[in-house]
């Protein structure tokens, strides 16, 4: 029977306020013996909730999980908020299974804490030990750890309760979000996203669904034990892996919420992340997707929202940049985001099917949602309140050919058929525009590209170190000015800023706005500037600054020398700096101002046009150079200012006004004199007369003048309220150049203006009639007082100032300056410098084994800009089978025709050049230098003009070939071109410097010049026909390795050039045949045979050298492999005694050819040299370790190489002489004795 006690919790369930229970605890505590009774009064409570909510589980420690409900039924109401108590009662449930302990721990820790301060027998006790006591005299194992736990869970589940009631109170079974994960395995990835998970994300917010795939690692395990703690959790086991595709479907049908969010495990989701994506979605009804900020694990952004081209493939913007800059934190319309985690409506997402699964397991199914979603009038937008850590390519790996990573590309294909129509607005991707997008602000992009399609606009590039902060320096006010007209003229422009900014957002806005292309690029090297002009085909790029000029003028004529040129000066920054070195008496700044004159002046007359800001600096930029820039083409474009007068009258205004960027001197030493030696004048005249300096970045020389009479504000955004107030302008500037902007912006609004002659210089004003002029303190003083005082000259200097900008500086007035300048331009250059690239190239690769290498070198082909170019495969003795497969392979991978012939009978198509691929079987393996001879011999015949000698395992840039051509077109004494080559399997390392060869990769040193090459490497190699015609083939007799070397002695040694090109670029796996450099036998057998032979025919004086490279170099490699050992020693041997070409050795059999090399060693040869080498040469095979062995044996093959060099020259001179004796003899008739003679020569040297 139930107690009345007991029946009233029963009937309430778990909405008890504890208004029965708190009394009994209450008589408890005032008792003698209140610890037991308290105890008894818990044990009570203990069974009822046993007995009422027990769900047959225990947590991890073996405490009894109770039902979500019996959390509120405490001894004490655990809200005091009568609101959220209201909320808590009607309308939550909490799903998620709780620990007994948990709930007796709360009802004690809010009964005490609200007893003790009227409770004089324990108000000195410790409530939080005075708990731990009561709790272990119902569970033994209560302890300090457990009972820290209950405190931060206590405080986590208050703060979801009092806390951001915008989102609905919905601990329901209706959550608001159904959160859908894959997974696959890496169970320590899914095991910190779902811990970091549910620490940080309400649970009121979602309920959770894993589609296990089958995992094999205790995946499924895991995922049972944790469903089991979490209430809200459904975990769904397949019995294959279904892929990333179909397992989110299946999540997705069995979702509760109103919202699908989508989520990675290799994911850690950030504090606030998923009431982002909520708000996001619920702030328009259009809005079908929202997607977060992805973050790299080091911190680095991985995307701010995907873009999507017209070929398929993606980009994430933003990749590596710093996630905190401020143009990656608004939300923006996007193209789609990424599936890693990505919230759709549930109505929405049925509504087009779900993911469509012909993407599946996995890849751009994320992408035609997004476009989906577009077609039916929703929005995808990113959200960069959300931010999501996610471990890229953890679950699906990054190698694009292994695992589900294959996928990418052959998904791309099937949404580039499915969208293609949609795709044709998207614009060009990356490799072809050579920069990154500038937004992905869908939008703003799709206008951009939109303009750049269009046809026969002319396309204008300006640059400056900063985007155009009109509002902070009349510099840059001035250059949005330039860039508003140019729009009106109809350029399409592109904007270029290389300095670091805060505020980016603000002012690239305004110029896509404008519909004006904007780039941020801190480093020069960060943009493809090959492709970035190719794509733009610039007619005029204008340049703002000597300094900033020097460095992109040689990049204009490298990759677009058709592009005029117009370096805007801005001002003469020698002239500033010699009158500030004269102001201060600095002979260290007039020395600098003498260099900084040179190197201006030099940068000027390289341009096709240069911009003075006034004709004063016009005049000094002529009388300086010395004839070096022409009149005609330096033009004059001012400051432009809109005249829109101020309207208060003269009695109403009051103060004087100063306005500059403090980031240039001038400024800073003009209100420092005006300070300290004109303000106090104008003070004693003027008793409350206030002045007023505004502008950016007051530096502390400034700030310290701020008194009762002078304010410095800074910068502020709005200057029309200090033009209104303000009865008079001073610019007291001592020095400088150019035209001053705030004088010109002061006279705009009807400001009348005392300044100094550097002030008015270039700008045509009078004094008295403009503007007043005055250079000394006294003056100036004067002068100012004067125009404050007296109403009738304030009045004539208003009207004649306005007067004077309407006539010399308004928009439309500079617009036809600008006008005329390009005209000028276009007519001062007659001639196209665009470059002609038409040469006939043929491509020489060359295949022993590796079809899969092949195939992938040939599609990288494929792929080049450059489209003059034919192909020529030579198959070299792998055999028929290897043959038929790689036609076959090539026929239908690479879609291509191919015309098969052998080495000895040659067949040429109709048109050589007509991209089908000719394959050219050699029955023999030729080697690197006979295999190349066949390709080039064919090549000959086809009347080729240049020859590409590339090996099969490489992989080439699309622009690889043309920036070999075009380097050596313009360059005719280059006879041999080598690209820069990168480790194929890691792309920061190289392999080929220009200096050096080092297969195993060396640091990238970003060598951006072409350079005389000290080293060449055959795997890229670019011959020009005539050296071919010169100096003939390859030589053979190197079978393999430095072939390519003795070619470029030889070239060199007629008249020609070697250089190294790092703008054409090649990934370079290397080993595909003969294995790593110096690894297997054949590698160490031709590198060390070879090295001797290329010293001899090239360097023979320096063979003493190139033995010890093989003692100091090769053989420290190989010392510990008896196989490589072998190699080296038969290397040698080979060259000693003439063995050319390919070797006639099996190394597939060496194992039993070192055996016979022991038995020879065994017989204990001595005698002669030749005996005593063969001995040596089977001690350092079989007895290495000691140097002794080694350098006995070199030193005996150098005396041997001597002394057969010697025997060698004895038998050349016998030979020529018996040569001699036959043709004398053949000469007089008498046949018999010239043929015995000819005979002793042939037996002497059948080669001769």
């Amino acid at each position: 029977k139930l107690s009345e006690l007991e029946y009233r919790l029963k009937e309430r369930q778990a909405f008890v306020a504890g208004d029965l229970f708190i009394f009994r605890a209450y008589e408890a505590i005032r008792s003698n013996n209140f610890t037991e009774n308290l105890i008894a009064v818990l044990m009570r409570l203990k069974d009822y909730l046993l007995y009422e909510f027990h769900i047959g589980k225990e947590d991890e420690e073996g405490y009894p999980l109770l039902k979500g409900d019996a959390i509120d039924c405490t001894l004490w109401n655990i809200i005091e908020n009568q609101e959220g108590l209201f909320f808590f009662d009607k309308k939550w449930r909490w799903l998620k299974p709780v620990p007994i302990d948990f709930v007796l721990f709360r009802s004690l820790f809010y009964l005490l804490s609200k007893a003790t301060p009227y409770l004089n027998n324990i108000e000195q006790r410790d409530v939080n030990e005075l708990i731990i006591l009561l709790l272990r005299s119902l569970f033994p194992h209560y302890g300090v750890e457990r009972h820290a736990r209950n405190l931060r869970n206590e405080q986590y589940f208050q703060s979801l309760i009092n806390s951001e009631r915008a989102i609905p109170f919905t601990f329901s079974r209706a959550p608001k979000c159904s959160i859908i994960m894959p997974v696959f395995n890496r169970l320590n990835y899914t095991k910190q996203c779902l811990d970091i998970l549910y620490k940080i994300t309400p649970h009121e917010l979602f309920e959770l669904i894993v589609i296990n795939n089958a995992s094999t690692d205790g995946t499924k395990e895991f995922l049972n034990k944790f469903s089991q703690l979490y209430s809200n959790t459904k975990v769904i086991h397949t019995e294959e892996n279904m892929g990333f595709t179909k397992a989110c479907n299946m999540g997705a049908k069995i979702a509760a919420g109103e919202y699908l969010v989508f989520l990675n495990n290799d994911t850690l989701p950030r504090s606030g992340w998923l009431n982002a994506l909520i708000t996001e979605v619920e702030k328009d009804g259009k809005i079908g997707a929202v997607g977060a900020k992805l973050i790299y694990p080091n911190g680095k952004l991985q995307e701010a929202g995907g873009i999507i081209f017209n070929d398929g493939t993606g980009w994430n913007f933003g990749r590596f940049d710093d996630p905190k800059r401020d143009i990656y934190s608004e939300s923006y319309e996007v193209d789609y985001c990424s599936g890693a985690c990505l919230l759709v409506r549930k109505d929405v997402f049925w509504e087009i099917g779900g993911f469509d699964e012909r993407y599946s397991p996995a890849y751009y199914e994320d992408t035609d949602l997004c476009f989906t979603l577009r077609k039916l009038g929703y929005k995808v937008v990113y959200c960069p309140r959300c931010e999501i850590v996610h471990f890229e390519g953890a679950t699906a790996s990054k190698d694009p050919h292994q695992g589900f990573k294959r996928f990418q590309e052959i998904n791309r294909k099937k949404f580039v058929e499915k969208w293609k129509d949609e795709l044709k607005v998207q614009g060009e991707p990356y490799h072809v525009t050579g920069s990154p997008p500038t937004t992905a602000n869908r939008n703003v992009r799709l206008r951009l590209v939109n303009l750049a399609q269009a046809p026969s606009v002319p396309r204008i590039l300006v640059v400056d170190p900063f985007l155009p902060v009109f509002d902070r320096a009349s510099g840059s006010n001035r250059l949005l000015q330039i860039l508003k007209i140019l729009r009106g003229l109809g350029f399409n422009i592109t904007f270029l800023s290389i300095a670091e900014m805060t505020e980016v957002s603000k002012y690239k806005g305004i110029l896509e706005e404008l519909g004006i292309e904007t780039f941020l690029s801190h480093h020069l090297n960060e943009i493809d500037w090959y492709r970035f002009f190719k794509y733009r085909d610039f007619t005029f790029a204008i340049i703002s600054f000597y300094y900033l000029a020097d460095k992109i003028l040689p990049l204009i004529r490298r990759f677009s020398p058709h592009t005029k040129t117009i370096v805007d000066s801005v001002d003469v920054h020698f002239l500033r700096e010699m009158r500030e070195a004269e102001i201060l008496n600095d002979p260290y700044l007039a020395e600098k101002a003498m260099t900084t004159r040179a190197k201006e002046i030099e940068v000027y007359s390289k341009a096709d046009g240069v911009i003075a800001i006034t004709e004063n600096d016009k005049k000094v930029l002529l009388n300086e150079s010395n004839g070096s820039i022409k009149e005609e083409k330096v033009f004059v474009v001012p400051n432009i200012h809109a005249v829109r007068p101020t309207k208060s009258p003269f009695e109403k205004r009051e103060g004087l006004l100063f306005i500059g960027n403090f980031n240039h001197s001038p400024n800073v030493d003009a209100m420092r004199f005006f300070c300290q030696e004109v303000f106090p004048k104008v003070v004693k005249e003027l008793k409350d007369i206030k002045l007023y300096i505004v502008g950016s970045n007051p530096p502390p020389p400034i700030r310290e003048l701020e008194n009762e009479n002078v304010a410095v504000t800074g910068y502020v955004p709005d200057l029309e309220p200090y033009m209104e107030k303000a009865k008079v302008f001073v610019a007291p500037l001592r020095y400088g150049a150019g035209m001053k902007g705030k004088i010109g912006e002061a006279l705009s609004h009807g400001l009348p203006v005392v300044t100094t002659s550097v002030g008015a210089e270039g700008m045509d004003l009078e004094d008295g009639v403009h503007v007043i002029i005055a250079d000394d303190a006294d003056a100036f003083a004067s002068a100012v007082v004067r125009v404050y005082t007296d109403e009738r000259l304030w009045k004539n200097l208003r009207e004649n100032g306005v007067l004077h900008v309407q006539k010399m500086f308004t928009p439309e007035v500079v617009t036809l300056k600008l006008k005329e300048m390009f005209e000028i331009l276009n007519k001062n250059e007659d001639k196209d410098r665009r470059p002609s690239l038409d040469a006939r190239v043929s491509v020489i690769v060359v295949h022993y084994k590796g079809i899969r290498d092949t195939l992938e070198c040939l599609s990288s082909l494929k792929r080049s800009i450059y489209k003059n170019y034919q192909i020529i495969v030579i198959v070299n003795g792998a055999g028929m089978k290897e043959t038929e497969e790689l036609i076959k392979a090539i026929e239908e991978e690479q879609r291509g025709t191919v015309i098969h012939c052998d080495a000895k009978n040659f067949i040429y198509p109709e048109e050589a050049f007509n991209r089908e691929i000719v394959l050219i079987e050699n029955e023999n393996n030729a080697g690197f230098a006979g295999a190349n001879n066949v390709g080039m011999r064919y090549a000959l015949e086809c009347g080729a003009e240049y020859f590409w000698l590339l090996n099969n395992d490489a992989v080439v840039e699309d622009d690889a070939l043309h920036e070999l051509l075009k380097f050596a077109t313009f360059n005719p004494k280059a006879g041999l071109c080598c690209s820069k080559v990168y480790c194929f399997f890691d792309r920061k390392k190289v392999q080929y410097n220009g200096e050096r060869i080092d297969p195993a990769g060396m640091e990238d040193t970003d060598e951006e010049e072409a350079k005389i090459a000290a080293a060449i490497t055959g795997c890229s190699l670019f011959i020009r026909r005539e050296v071919v015609e010169k100096v003939g083939l390859l030589d053979e007799d190197y079978f393999l390795y430095f072939e390519d070397n003795d070619f470029a002695v030889r070239a060199f040694e007629a008249g020609w050039q070697n250089y190294y090109v790092p703008f054409s670029k090649i990934y370079h796996k290397g080993g595909s045949s003969i294995g790593e450099w110096l690894k297997t036998p054949l590698s160490v057998y031709y590198a060390t045979r070879n090295r001797l032979l290329f010293a001899h025919k090239r360097y023979p004086q320096s063979m003493l050298v190139s033995f010890d490279l093989l003692r100091n170099s090769f053989f420290p490699q190989i010392r510990h492999d008896r196989r490589l050992r072998f190699a080296f020693a038969q290397g040698v041997e080979d060259f000693i005694y003439g063995k050319r070409g390919r070797s006639g050795l099996e190394f597939e059999k060496i194992d039993e050819i070192i055996k016979k090399t022991a038995i020879v060693r065994n017989k204990e040869m001595h005698g002669t040299l030749e005996e005593k080498f063969a001995e040596l040469k089977g001690r350092l095979i079989y007895a290495p370790e000691g140097d002794d062995v080694l350098d006995n044996f070199l030193n005996l093959a150098l005396g041997l190489y001597y002394k057969r060099l010697a025997e060698g020259r004895k038998r050349e001179r016998l030979v020529e002489e018996l040569c001699r004796k036959g043709e004398e003899e053949f000469r007089k008739g008498n046949i018999e004795s010239a043929e015995v003679n000819f005979k002793k020569a042939l037996e002497e040297d059948p080669n001769s």
